[in-house]
Protein backbone atom coordinates (compact mmCIF):
# COMPACT_ATOMS: atom_id res chain seq x y z
CA UNK A 1 0.00 0.00 0.00
CA UNK A 2 1.23 3.31 -0.73
CA UNK A 3 1.49 5.97 2.21
CA UNK A 4 2.39 9.73 2.27
CA UNK A 5 5.85 9.43 3.92
CA UNK A 6 9.24 9.50 3.19
CA UNK A 7 11.38 6.49 4.32
CA UNK A 8 14.55 6.33 6.02
CA UNK A 9 16.38 3.23 5.44
CA UNK A 10 19.38 2.90 7.35
CA UNK A 11 21.96 0.17 6.90
CA UNK A 12 25.87 0.03 8.27
CA UNK A 13 27.24 1.55 5.34
CA UNK A 14 24.91 4.42 4.56
CA UNK A 15 21.80 6.41 4.87
CA UNK A 16 19.81 7.14 2.13
CA UNK A 17 15.86 7.89 1.38
CA UNK A 18 13.67 5.60 -0.95
CA UNK A 19 10.24 7.39 -2.31
CA UNK A 20 7.23 6.30 -0.90
CA UNK A 21 4.08 7.31 -2.97
CA UNK A 22 1.18 8.86 -2.31
CA UNK A 23 -2.71 6.80 -3.16
CA UNK A 24 -4.04 7.83 -6.29
CA UNK A 25 -0.90 9.32 -8.07
CA UNK A 26 1.41 8.80 -10.68
CA UNK A 27 4.87 9.33 -10.82
CA UNK A 28 6.62 10.17 -13.81
CA UNK A 29 10.57 10.79 -14.47
CA UNK A 30 13.04 11.81 -16.97
CA UNK A 31 16.14 10.45 -16.60
CA UNK A 32 19.40 11.13 -19.42
CA UNK A 33 21.56 7.98 -18.92
CA UNK A 34 24.83 9.30 -20.82
CA UNK A 35 25.29 7.32 -23.83
CA UNK A 36 23.40 4.30 -22.92
CA UNK A 37 24.12 1.00 -24.60
CA UNK A 38 28.02 2.30 -25.05
CA UNK A 39 29.47 2.47 -21.42
CA UNK A 40 30.54 -0.03 -18.77
CA UNK A 41 28.79 -2.95 -18.50
CA UNK A 42 27.16 -2.46 -15.59
CA UNK A 43 25.57 1.00 -16.43
CA UNK A 44 21.75 -0.87 -17.18
CA UNK A 45 21.74 -2.33 -13.59
CA UNK A 46 22.97 0.71 -12.03
CA UNK A 47 20.33 2.57 -13.94
CA UNK A 48 17.65 0.15 -12.49
CA UNK A 49 19.34 0.70 -9.16
CA UNK A 50 18.84 4.39 -9.62
CA UNK A 51 15.16 4.18 -11.12
CA UNK A 52 13.84 1.69 -8.59
CA UNK A 53 14.40 4.29 -5.61
CA UNK A 54 11.61 5.88 -7.05
CA UNK A 55 9.19 2.98 -7.85
CA UNK A 56 8.16 5.73 -11.29
CA UNK A 57 5.02 4.42 -13.43
CA UNK A 58 6.41 6.47 -16.41
CA UNK A 59 10.14 7.65 -17.51
CA UNK A 60 11.29 9.14 -20.05
CA UNK A 61 14.69 8.48 -20.76
CA UNK A 62 17.18 10.15 -23.31
CA UNK A 63 20.55 9.40 -24.86
CA UNK A 64 19.32 5.52 -25.84
CA UNK A 65 21.93 4.96 -28.12
CA UNK A 66 21.13 3.33 -31.66
CA UNK A 67 20.61 -0.49 -31.18
CA UNK A 68 23.02 -1.27 -28.17
CA UNK A 69 20.99 1.47 -26.67
CA UNK A 70 17.62 -0.19 -26.92
CA UNK A 71 19.23 -3.25 -25.98
CA UNK A 72 20.35 -1.46 -22.50
CA UNK A 73 16.82 -0.14 -22.12
CA UNK A 74 15.56 -4.12 -22.16
CA UNK A 75 18.80 -5.32 -19.64
CA UNK A 76 17.68 -2.56 -17.99
CA UNK A 77 13.73 -4.02 -17.68
CA UNK A 78 15.28 -7.03 -17.04
CA UNK A 79 17.36 -5.85 -13.78
CA UNK A 80 14.25 -3.65 -12.83
CA UNK A 81 12.11 -7.06 -12.84
CA UNK A 82 14.83 -9.46 -11.25
CA UNK A 83 16.18 -7.67 -8.93
CA UNK A 84 13.54 -5.17 -7.48
CA UNK A 85 10.52 -7.19 -8.40
CA UNK A 86 9.55 -4.22 -10.58
CA UNK A 87 7.35 -4.75 -14.21
CA UNK A 88 8.25 -2.71 -16.99
CA UNK A 89 7.68 -2.57 -20.71
CA UNK A 90 8.90 0.11 -22.78
CA UNK A 91 7.60 2.37 -25.48
CA UNK A 92 11.19 2.94 -28.46
CA UNK A 93 11.15 5.55 -30.89
CA UNK A 94 13.51 5.14 -34.09
CA UNK A 95 16.54 6.86 -34.54
CA UNK A 96 16.44 10.75 -33.53
CA UNK A 97 19.39 12.07 -34.87
CA UNK A 98 22.99 12.30 -34.07
CA UNK A 99 24.31 11.86 -31.07
CA UNK A 100 27.72 12.01 -29.37
CA UNK A 101 29.39 8.69 -31.23
CA UNK A 102 25.92 7.25 -32.10
CA UNK A 103 22.46 8.09 -33.06
CA UNK A 104 20.24 8.50 -30.73
CA UNK A 105 16.77 7.12 -29.50
CA UNK A 106 14.18 8.15 -26.99
CA UNK A 107 12.63 5.59 -24.41
CA UNK A 108 9.63 5.51 -22.38
CA UNK A 109 9.57 3.08 -19.98
CA UNK A 110 6.06 2.19 -17.84
CA UNK A 111 4.35 0.14 -15.43
CA UNK A 112 1.85 -1.96 -17.49
CA UNK A 113 -0.56 -2.50 -14.53
CA UNK A 114 -0.44 1.58 -13.76
CA UNK A 115 -0.33 3.29 -17.20
CA UNK A 116 -1.39 2.01 -20.63
CA UNK A 117 0.06 3.30 -23.95
CA UNK A 118 -2.69 4.68 -26.68
CA UNK A 119 -1.81 4.57 -30.70
CA UNK A 120 -2.57 7.17 -32.94
CA UNK A 121 -2.71 6.26 -36.68
CA UNK A 122 -1.34 2.83 -35.51
CA UNK A 123 2.02 4.36 -33.78
CA UNK A 124 2.57 4.44 -30.06
CA UNK A 125 4.55 7.80 -30.48
CA UNK A 126 4.81 10.59 -32.43
CA UNK A 127 8.05 12.22 -34.08
CA UNK A 128 8.11 16.06 -34.81
CA UNK A 129 11.17 16.86 -36.80
CA UNK A 130 13.42 19.33 -34.88
CA UNK A 131 15.53 21.51 -38.11
CA UNK A 132 19.42 20.42 -37.60
CA UNK A 133 18.54 19.03 -34.28
CA UNK A 134 17.51 16.07 -32.69
CA UNK A 135 13.45 14.89 -33.41
CA UNK A 136 11.30 15.48 -30.48
CA UNK A 137 9.14 12.40 -29.42
CA UNK A 138 5.55 12.46 -28.26
CA UNK A 139 3.28 9.80 -26.57
CA UNK A 140 -0.04 9.38 -24.98
CA UNK A 141 -0.74 7.72 -21.99
CA UNK A 142 -4.28 7.03 -19.79
CA UNK A 143 -5.01 6.36 -16.47
CA UNK A 144 -8.27 5.97 -15.74
CA UNK A 145 -9.93 8.56 -16.96
CA UNK A 146 -6.55 10.75 -16.51
CA UNK A 147 -5.07 11.23 -20.33
CA UNK A 148 -1.94 12.83 -21.28
CA UNK A 149 0.68 13.46 -23.43
CA UNK A 150 4.20 13.42 -22.68
CA UNK A 151 6.83 14.42 -24.67
CA UNK A 152 10.73 14.74 -24.59
CA UNK A 153 13.92 15.87 -26.13
CA UNK A 154 17.57 16.41 -25.79
CA UNK A 155 18.41 19.91 -26.82
CA UNK A 156 21.24 21.24 -28.41
CA UNK A 157 24.62 21.51 -25.57
CA UNK A 158 26.49 23.64 -28.10
CA UNK A 159 29.56 25.02 -29.26
CA UNK A 160 31.41 27.83 -27.55
CA UNK A 161 35.64 28.51 -28.39
CA UNK A 162 35.26 31.05 -30.56
CA UNK A 163 32.34 33.92 -31.17
CA UNK A 164 30.96 32.14 -34.34
CA UNK A 165 30.58 29.12 -32.29
CA UNK A 166 28.77 30.94 -29.76
CA UNK A 167 26.51 32.67 -32.12
CA UNK A 168 25.58 30.07 -33.44
CA UNK A 169 25.00 28.09 -30.56
CA UNK A 170 22.75 30.50 -29.38
CA UNK A 171 20.77 30.48 -32.61
CA UNK A 172 19.79 26.75 -32.54
CA UNK A 173 19.32 26.83 -28.91
CA UNK A 174 16.78 29.64 -29.29
CA UNK A 175 15.09 27.88 -32.14
CA UNK A 176 14.52 24.80 -30.23
CA UNK A 177 13.34 26.71 -26.87
CA UNK A 178 11.21 28.47 -29.21
CA UNK A 179 9.90 24.93 -30.49
CA UNK A 180 9.20 23.15 -26.83
CA UNK A 181 6.96 26.39 -25.73
CA UNK A 182 5.25 26.43 -28.87
CA UNK A 183 3.57 22.94 -28.13
CA UNK A 184 1.81 25.03 -25.18
CA UNK A 185 -0.29 27.25 -27.07
CA UNK A 186 -2.56 25.12 -28.04
CA UNK A 187 -1.67 20.89 -27.08
CA UNK A 188 -5.54 20.25 -27.92
CA UNK A 189 -5.25 21.34 -31.13
CA UNK A 190 -1.68 19.76 -31.70
CA UNK A 191 -2.29 17.02 -29.99
CA UNK A 192 -5.64 15.76 -29.59
CA UNK A 193 -5.04 16.53 -25.34
CA UNK A 194 -4.76 19.74 -23.39
CA UNK A 195 -3.19 18.04 -20.96
CA UNK A 196 0.87 17.90 -22.20
CA UNK A 197 4.09 17.10 -20.60
CA UNK A 198 7.29 17.99 -22.07
CA UNK A 199 10.38 16.77 -20.65
CA UNK A 200 14.35 15.53 -21.13
CA UNK A 201 17.83 16.93 -21.46
CA UNK A 202 17.76 20.80 -21.89
CA UNK A 203 21.01 21.80 -21.40
CA UNK A 204 19.87 25.01 -19.56
CA UNK A 205 22.19 27.40 -18.53
CA UNK A 206 24.89 24.96 -19.74
CA UNK A 207 27.12 27.63 -22.05
CA UNK A 208 25.53 30.38 -23.05
CA UNK A 209 22.55 32.90 -21.30
CA UNK A 210 19.90 31.54 -24.38
CA UNK A 211 17.22 31.04 -21.55
CA UNK A 212 17.64 34.75 -19.79
CA UNK A 213 16.91 35.94 -23.90
CA UNK A 214 13.51 33.46 -23.93
CA UNK A 215 9.85 35.00 -23.43
CA UNK A 216 8.26 33.18 -21.00
CA UNK A 217 4.57 33.13 -21.38
CA UNK A 218 3.20 31.90 -17.27
CA UNK A 219 -0.07 31.63 -18.12
CA UNK A 220 0.49 28.77 -20.44
CA UNK A 221 2.51 26.16 -18.78
CA UNK A 222 4.65 25.55 -15.39
CA UNK A 223 8.25 24.28 -14.44
CA UNK A 224 7.76 22.81 -10.91
CA UNK A 225 11.61 22.06 -10.61
CA UNK A 226 12.88 25.66 -12.01
CA UNK A 227 9.96 27.61 -10.52
CA UNK A 228 11.42 25.95 -6.91
CA UNK A 229 14.37 27.97 -7.59
CA UNK A 230 13.47 31.01 -9.94
CA UNK A 231 9.97 31.96 -10.33
CA UNK A 232 10.71 34.23 -13.34
CA UNK A 233 11.85 31.00 -15.10
CA UNK A 234 14.73 32.88 -16.84
CA UNK A 235 16.60 34.73 -14.17
CA UNK A 236 18.93 32.52 -12.20
CA UNK A 237 21.58 30.27 -13.94
CA UNK A 238 22.75 28.06 -11.07
CA UNK A 239 21.04 27.21 -8.36
CA UNK A 240 22.63 29.07 -4.76
CA UNK A 241 21.55 28.51 -1.24
CA UNK A 242 19.80 31.72 -0.89
CA UNK A 243 17.53 30.32 -3.78
CA UNK A 244 16.21 27.30 -2.00
CA UNK A 245 16.95 28.61 1.81
CA UNK A 246 14.29 27.26 4.17
CA UNK A 247 12.12 25.42 1.35
CA UNK A 248 13.03 21.83 2.58
CA UNK A 249 15.81 21.26 1.06
CA UNK A 250 18.28 19.20 3.07
CA UNK A 251 20.50 21.26 4.56
CA UNK A 252 19.82 23.68 1.68
CA UNK A 253 22.21 21.86 -0.32
CA UNK A 254 21.53 23.15 -3.91
CA UNK A 255 23.61 19.99 -5.22
CA UNK A 256 20.22 18.29 -4.50
CA UNK A 257 18.51 20.61 -7.25
CA UNK A 258 20.96 20.30 -9.84
CA UNK A 259 19.84 17.64 -12.29
CA UNK A 260 23.57 16.60 -12.80
CA UNK A 261 26.52 14.89 -10.75
CA UNK A 262 28.94 17.25 -11.34
CA UNK A 263 30.66 18.83 -8.19
CA UNK A 264 31.57 22.00 -10.05
CA UNK A 265 28.60 23.38 -10.77
CA UNK A 266 24.50 23.42 -9.61
CA UNK A 267 22.83 23.56 -13.31
CA UNK A 268 19.52 22.28 -13.87
CA UNK A 269 19.92 21.28 -17.03
CA UNK A 270 16.75 18.63 -17.15
CA UNK A 271 13.27 20.39 -17.05
CA UNK A 272 9.82 19.03 -16.38
CA UNK A 273 6.96 21.42 -18.50
CA UNK A 274 3.15 21.23 -17.93
CA UNK A 275 0.62 22.84 -19.73
CA UNK A 276 -2.18 24.64 -16.96
CA UNK A 277 -4.26 22.66 -17.37
CA UNK A 278 -2.30 19.99 -15.45
CA UNK A 279 -2.49 22.34 -12.05
CA UNK A 280 -5.60 20.28 -10.69
CA UNK A 281 -3.21 17.66 -10.95
CA UNK A 282 -0.45 18.61 -9.76
CA UNK A 283 -3.03 19.69 -6.70
CA UNK A 284 0.10 22.03 -5.33
CA UNK A 285 0.22 25.81 -5.64
CA UNK A 286 2.44 26.14 -8.56
CA UNK A 287 5.66 28.33 -7.00
CA UNK A 288 4.50 26.33 -3.54
CA UNK A 289 5.51 22.36 -4.21
CA UNK A 290 6.75 20.54 -1.87
CA UNK A 291 10.92 19.36 -3.05
CA UNK A 292 11.13 15.56 -3.20
CA UNK A 293 7.27 15.47 -2.56
CA UNK A 294 5.37 17.18 -5.36
CA UNK A 295 8.86 16.92 -7.54
CA UNK A 296 12.03 16.04 -7.17
CA UNK A 297 15.26 15.06 -7.84
CA UNK A 298 16.46 11.52 -7.21
CA UNK A 299 20.49 12.57 -5.87
CA UNK A 300 22.01 9.26 -5.95
CA UNK A 301 25.75 10.65 -5.70
CA UNK A 302 24.56 12.71 -2.37
CA UNK A 303 25.04 11.29 0.64
CA UNK A 304 21.88 13.06 1.41
CA UNK A 305 20.00 12.54 -1.10
CA UNK A 306 16.80 10.37 -2.27
CA UNK A 307 18.36 7.51 -3.45
CA UNK A 308 21.80 7.87 -2.12
CA UNK A 309 23.80 5.15 -3.49
CA UNK A 310 27.62 4.72 -1.59
CA UNK A 311 29.47 3.72 -4.89
CA UNK A 312 28.04 5.82 -6.83
CA UNK A 313 29.49 8.70 -5.04
CA UNK A 314 32.86 6.93 -4.13
CA UNK A 315 33.47 6.66 -8.12
CA UNK A 316 37.45 7.33 -8.88
CA UNK A 317 36.70 9.97 -11.19
CA UNK A 318 33.98 11.79 -12.71
CA UNK A 319 34.31 10.40 -16.17
CA UNK A 320 33.78 6.66 -14.08
CA UNK A 321 30.65 8.49 -12.97
CA UNK A 322 28.86 9.14 -15.75
CA UNK A 323 29.98 5.76 -17.55
CA UNK A 324 28.74 3.52 -14.32
CA UNK A 325 25.89 5.46 -13.87
CA UNK A 326 25.24 8.91 -15.82
CA UNK A 327 26.29 12.40 -15.65
CA UNK A 328 22.72 13.74 -14.89
CA UNK A 329 20.38 12.64 -11.96
CA UNK A 330 16.41 11.62 -12.51
CA UNK A 331 13.68 14.45 -12.09
CA UNK A 332 10.13 13.77 -11.34
CA UNK A 333 6.92 14.82 -10.59
CA UNK A 334 3.58 13.79 -9.04
CA UNK A 335 0.41 14.05 -10.42
CA UNK A 336 -3.19 13.09 -9.29
CA UNK A 337 -5.26 11.23 -11.16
Amino acid sequence: MRVLLFCILISASSYGQVMKQENSCIYIASYNIYTFGLNNSIQAYNAAKVLSSGDFDLVAIQEVMNVKGENAVNQLITYLKDSFNLNYKAVISPNIGDGFRDQERIAFVYKPDVLSPEKQNGASYQVIDVPDGRDFVFTRWSKGTFNFVLGSGHLYYGKNKTKVEKQETLERRLKELELVYGFFNDPLKQFGDEDLLFVGDFNRAAMVDDYKRIKYDLSKYFIPNIEFFDPGLNKVGQVKNQHIKNKGVPNDNPKLVSSTVADGNTYVYDMIICSKSLLDNYNSPRDKGIFNFDFGVISYDETDGIGYIPNAKSQASHNDLKEAYSDHRPVWIKLKY
